[in-house]
């Protein structure tokens, strides 16, 4: 039978210590709950010191309330739980006024029999009472422990093969009591050993597997007990668990005819800066043990003990033939063995995909190109999966920018190559990122071979080589060079991230490289953040699928990062605290996002401080108005260090500026450029300027006024998502976009109200009618499209080149159509943001963004000949071309038709995330109910349509009810929502809801009925059902024909 132990010691607990002990308890919790979830037949095995203060009731009563619920959840009840005590689990108020007499009699004893003999007097006398405490903590906790019938030791069968025993090296232990000198006496070599009751054991039981639990190592046992203990291990026992040194490591030793395998456990915590840890020992019924390491990262949470296994995995493991007397584990590791190599390359699997301490381990497939995202020709060139690309390995290079996923990407090539193989060969991954990777042909082939044995694999095995992020060009070419030299017959893969994403498409002009081609990893298609969502919310019930994975795009699109699995896991993350389906207050995420890496920056020299966050803010603002006000995008260390001291001198605070610096390269919020640093993200200048404006007023001034905000819109939206309440902005933006507009009409000419739809038509025909029922599909039962299909068409207008661009534009003094556009922008987004600003003042704001959608709606009318024509056309600084789907037109006339069809559908699509939100569907509604202008009206009424607030079916029932039969207007609604039943991903009461307003629109055009009644749109829904129905059979003829 395999038995899995979850090791433990040396905890110390100290609840009052909420900021270390009490952290690295919770994260403990969080880590083992997931360990234990594979875990067969699980054992908790104590090796002592549980609390910090043997004696304190407080202490136990409190260990007790939040290790036990918590064990018993994990499958570890009271009924599988084994332990012993430690030096600190003595109880030092018992012992202090014996101390004297206790000393005295256990230095006077010399032998093993002395004390064996003497043992149950010493118990009752001397040594009973300090462990008191202990055994009433021990009898209500664990059932297998040393003080249930002797305080000496107790021998336990937990399954017919496997038994323990339980000796308690704390017996003469001084519990750290200083002595009538003032000196604290150490423990070591004084440590004597019950030694009768043991032999009795060993002599009446007859187990497969023995183990051996105690606390102290035998070096720190008298010499006598050290001798006997050391030779009762070596010839019945399997496994010895120790802790106390507060220094992982596990040793294996022969005695010539059978072997030992010895594993003293790390401490699970003294101080939060120390290697702390704990461990997994998996006993098979083979004899085979595995140690899984786990140990606290300076990040603040528990990952796969690297340091405490000495190897890169964190896994020792040991099987009955090895032949190595004394070896440490990494050397002695079996070779060829495939359960041991699909374990450590599963385990290499599982540590690249967990990030941002969420505990959660997802793959998601990912997808390559033969062009980079930022090419022209992304769309037509065909992608290439990851399976895809494994099936048909070649020597190849591979690009992105950095934290898109390679190195995750590798991880699963390499398990999956192996479960293709059989568990015959894999490809192996190799980590070039460090200075100490060789680029010499020979040196490269050994350090490939310690890599694979290190897997516990031949390198016979090797099917080909992934070279994983080299640090510099120069050494990328010599490594590939090399790599290929040493190993001929087999691929080399290199993968190769770039610093600055715009240069991705940058050539390698390599010699190496003749022949060879580059690929390039893509961000994440909508279909594959599904897959990502789908994975890390599959064990929460009450999240939607389809509402995370909308909120997600949303973000991440909002903040203009790339759709990497990095970025997607961080959303989510903070998804977990609080999940709001509305669109994103760009301020509060990237609040949050600080926040979350600030306090998972681990990377602070213990001669550091932690700076406070919102110091890091204020001083951060200093410096980004110090940018924006220089118009500069680079900046040098210098500079940085330059105007952060001005800062904190003027406000005669202290903060550690080196530790700020490195934060933010270290969590690449600043990339290094050339010479120069910047912010990789231009949303994060914003961001700090913001907060700067919002407690400096001459700032503020200096940003509102002249129009400078209309070259960064974000400025502004995340300057009222502050507190939601910026009336200055709002009256200030009210202003100069209605100047803005009033400029436009006199540069232009356009009159106010010149809109060519008020006399176009739909009068559409029966061939018409017939068309658009014959777009229908299935949408009766349920949607009509599978969710993929509806993904790839969500993500038409995605452009995953846009996250490349991150310049700041200049400002802009003359003024344009781009300026009014940019000016709109920010409007809109401080509009969104603007909880708590007066009804009035928001009315007049929308007011002028509606007026504003409607003068881009004008430009396009008048332009629409030219892209008709020439499939392009501009209008001041502003450029617009015709895309996908427009080549189909026969004619000029045609696509002048279609083109004027859309252009109010284009204008909302474009502009409707930055004026949206879910709590403004009053807003919109009152502004449709008031506004005059059928332009505006139509446009708001199609963004309520896509975006669907509270209530937006009555306001659209009511716009078609009062809404001619036969103008374009309706002929619009019609259309959008034909749309979206069809494309959109919606619940069954929306579905609903668009199938019975789709239907509603087509009775009062087509039947002519001013009022559709309920039973004439039902009688058309029926229709529409009986055709669909028809065309489903012939659809289904064709396929079978």
């Amino acid at each position: 039978m395999t038995v899995t132990f979850l090791h433990l010691s040396d905890l110390h607990f100290q609840p009052q210590l909420w900021e270390s002990c009490n952290l690295v308890k919770d994260a403990f919790f969080g880590d083992v709950q997931e360990q234990l979830s594979n875990a067969k037949n699980p054992f908790l095995l104590f090796s002592g010191d549980f609390i910090k203060e043997g004696g304190s009731d407080e202490q136990i009563k409190l260990f007790l309330e939040q290790f036990d619920p918590f064990l018993t959840a994990c499958g570890l009840p009271c009924k599988r739980r084994i332990c012993v005590p430690g030096n600190h689990d003595v109880s030092r108020s018992a012992l202090k006024t014996r101390l004297l007499i206790h000393t005295a009699t256990l230095d006077a004893i010399s032998d093993e029999r002395h004390f064996n003999d003497e043992f149950p007097q010493l118990s009752q006398l001397i040594l009973r009472d300090k462990f008191e405490p202990y055994i009433k903590f021990e009898s209500s906790f664990a059932s297998f422990g040393c003080c249930q019938e002797s305080i000496g030791g107790n021998g336990w069968e937990i399954s017919p093969d496997v038994g323990v025993y339980c000796l308690n090296t704390a017996l003469c232990s001084s519990a750290g009591l200083p002595n009538r000198e003032g000196h604290v006496p150490s423990d070591s070599g004084k440590l004597h050993v019950y030694t009768r009751d043991i032999h009795s054991w060993l002599s009446k039981t007859k187990f497969k597997q023995r183990i051996l639990v105690l606390h102290h190592p035998t070096s720190w046992l008298s010499p006598w007990a050290r001798q006997e203990v050391e030779a009762i291990a070596a010839t019945s026992f399997n496994l010895v668990f120790s802790g106390h040194l507060h220094d992982g490591n596990v040793l294996q030793q022969s005695n010539g005819l059978r072997k030992v395998i010895t594993c003293a456990a790390p401490p699970l915590f003294t101080n939060k800066t120390e290697r702390l840890g704990y461990s997994l020992v998996t006993l098979e019924d083979s004899g085979k043990v595995s140690i899984n390491y786990r140990e606290w990262s300076p990040r603040r949470r528990f990952v796969a003990g690297t340091g405490i296994s000495g190897n890169d995995l964190g896994i020792v493991v040991f099987t009955p033939d090895q032949a190595s007397p004394i070896a440490p584990a990494a050397e002695v590791a079996p070779v060829g063995d495939p359960s041991i190599v699909q374990e450590m390359l599963q385990h290499e699997l599982d540590e690249a995909t967990t990030c941002y301490a969420s505990k959660k381990r997802i793959w998601v497939g990912r997808d390559l190109s033969k062009v980079a995202e930022t090419s022209k020709d992304r769309k037509e060139t065909p992608l290439i999966s990851s399976d895809q690309f494994l099936s048909q390995l070649k020597t190849c290079v591979i690009r992105s920018p950095k934290q898109y996923g390679l190195t995750a990407l590798a991880k699963y090539w390499s398990m999956k190559s192996f479960e293709a193989s059989n568990r015959k060969t894999f490809l192996l991954t190799v980590d070039a990122g460090n200075d100490d990777f060789p680029n010499y042909e020979k040196a490269v082939k050994r350090e490939i071979e310690k890599r694979c044995r290190s897997l516990g694999a031949s390198p016979s095995q090797i099917s080909g080589i992934i070279i994983d992020s080299p640090i510099s060009e120069y050494e990328a070419r010599k490594i590939f060079a090399a790599t290929q030299k040493a190993f001929p017959s087999l691929p080399v893969v290199l993968l190769f991230p770039v610093e600055y994403s715009p240069d991705i498409s940058g050539v390698l002009n390599w010699d190496e490289l003749a022949g060879i081609e580059t690929l390039y990893l893509y961000a994440l298609s909508r279909s594959r953040v599904r897959e990502l969502v789908a994975a890390y919310i599959a064990d929460s019930d009450n999240l939607d699928e389809d509402a995370v994975t909308k909120k997600v795009l949303d973000d991440i699109d909002a903040l203009n990062m790339h759709r990497t699995p990095l970025n997607c896991i961080l959303l989510l993350k903070l998804l977990e605290q609080a999940f709001d389906d509305s669109p994103v207050n760009r301020t509060e995420v990237i609040g949050r996002v600080l926040f979350l890496m600030f306090h998972q920056f681990n990377k602070i020299p213990r001669y550091a401080t932690r700076p406070d966050l919102k110091d890091c803010e204020y001083a951060l603002g200093y410096f980004c108005e110090w940018l924006i006000r220089e118009k500069k995008l680079a900046f040098t260390k210098r500079e940085f260090d330059s105007k952060v001291e001005e800062y904190t001198r003027s406000r005669a605070i202290d903060m550690d500026r080196e530790v700020l610096f490195s934060f933010l390269q270290s969590e690449r919020i600043l990339v290094l450029r050339a010479m120069h640093f910047e912010f990789r993200f231009n949303f994060w200048v914003f961001y700090f300027a913001a907060h700067r404006m919002h407690h400096h007023q001459d700032f503020a001034s200096f940003i509102l006024h002249n129009g400078r905000y209309t070259s960064m819109p974000e400025i502004i939206e995340f300057y009222a998502g502050i507190d939601r309440r910026r009336k200055d902005a709002v009256e200030r933006l009210t202003l100069d976009l209605r100047k803005m507009n009033e400029d436009f009409i006199a540069r232009t000419g356009i009159a106010r109200d010149f809109d060519l739809y008020k006399k176009a038509e739909w009068a559409p025909s029966s061939e018409t009618i017939s068309k658009l029922y014959e777009s229908v599909q299935d949408n009766v039962q349920q949607s009509g499209m599978p969710k993929a299909l509806k993904d790839a068409i969500a993500d038409r207008t995605y452009d995953p080149s846009r996250p490349y661009r991150q310049e700041i534009a200049k400002f802009i003094r003359d003024s344009s159509l781009k300026q009014m556009i940019h000016a709109m922008q920010g409007a809109a987004r401080a509009l969104r943001n603007s909880d708590h600003v007066s009804p009035a003042s928001k009315s007049e704001l929308l007011k002028e963004v509606m007026a504003c959608w409607k003068k881009v709606c004008q430009v396009l009318i008048l332009l629409s000949p030219a892209l008709a024509e020439k499939f392009s056309a501009s209008f001041e600084d502003m450029g617009y071309y015709l895309g996908d789907g427009f080549e189909n037109a026969k004619t000029v006339e045609e696509r002048w038709k279609l083109v004027m069809t859309v252009i109010p559908d284009n204008v909302v699509s474009w502009y409707k995330d930055e004026v949206f939100s879910r709590k403004m569907g009053p807003l919109f509604s009152k502004f449709i109910t008031d506004s005059k202008d059928p332009l505006e009206q139509l446009m708001l009424v199609l963004l309520l349509i896509l975006q669907r607030p509270p209530g937006w079916q009555d306001e659209v029932e009511s716009y078609i009810l009062r809404t001619y039969k036969n103008s374009f207007y309706l002929s619009r609604v019609s259309d959008v929502l034909h749309q979206e039943l069809l494309e959109s991903i919606v619940s069954e009461p929306t579905r609903m809801q668009l199938r019975r307003l789709t239907a509603m629109v087509l009775a009062k055009h087509h039947i002519g009925a001013a009022h559709p009644s309920s039973k004439t749109i039902a009688r058309v829904a029926k229709q529409l059902d009986k055709k669909m129905e028809k065309d489903e059979r012939e659809s289904d003829n064709e396929k079978k024909l």
